[in-house]
This record gives structure tokens, sequence and C-alpha cells, in this order.
């Protein structure tokens, strides 16, 4: 007998957590804020209803960064820094949004914002 636990991953809409194309456009999406020099963390998962999310925290404080989530074909991003909550229903709109606006607030001098 394994004591293997199999937890079913459909979310409610029915469609799967992120896919292999959507978590790698994420990531791709995301490496400016590394590359500017922002040390980040990321993790990835489904909600309790069944919708994936993607997070991105500050790797020195653990603050968030940005939180990406899609809920019925359309996706969310909500971070300190965007201004806002922003809605698209294309993936790749939104994350270029969201990283564009956080890549603006790490040009910014400080007290700027």
């Amino acid at each position: 007998m394994s004591d293997r636990v199999i937890f079913p991953l459909q979310a409610s809409c029915g469609q799967p957590g992120w896919s292999d194309g959507e978590l790698a456009e994420i990531r791709a999406a995301t490496e400016p804020l590394t590359q500017s020099g922002r040390p980040i963390d990321i993790g990835w998962g489904i909600s309790d209803e069944g919708d994936p999310w993607f997070a991105v925290t500050d790797a020195a404080s653990g603050d968030p960064v940005l939180h990406l989530t899609r809920l019925n074909n359309s996706f969310t991003a909500v971070g300190p820094g965007l201004g806002g909550a922003l809605h698209a229903r294309d993936l790749r709109t939104l994350i270029t949004e969201s990283t564009r606006r956080l890549l603006l607030q790490n040009a910014s001098p400080p007290g700027s914002s």
C-alpha cells in the first residue's frame, strides 16, 4: 500500500491550473524584475476554489510584489506597485503591463511614488 495522496487539480471552470505555456510566459515576463536588480521569489498553486494563482515576493523582505490569478477565463493582477487591480482577458497583455508598471516603480527615485 502506498502513502501517496492525489488531490484533484481541476478548476471549477473546467480548466486545470496554469498550463506549462502560461507558466513559461509568466516566468519570462517577471525575469526583467530580477534583471533590474530586485531579488524575487516566485510561487504558484491553486486556490481552494480551484483557481490558479502565481505570486512574486521580494526575496529579502517577503513582501508581496505581484499576484496573478485566473478567474472564469479572465486574468487579474494585484500588487502594491500597480496602482490598483489590473484585469485582462489575455495573459500576455496583463503581465506585460504589470511588469512595465513595476519596472517604472523600481526606476523612480525614492519618495517619488
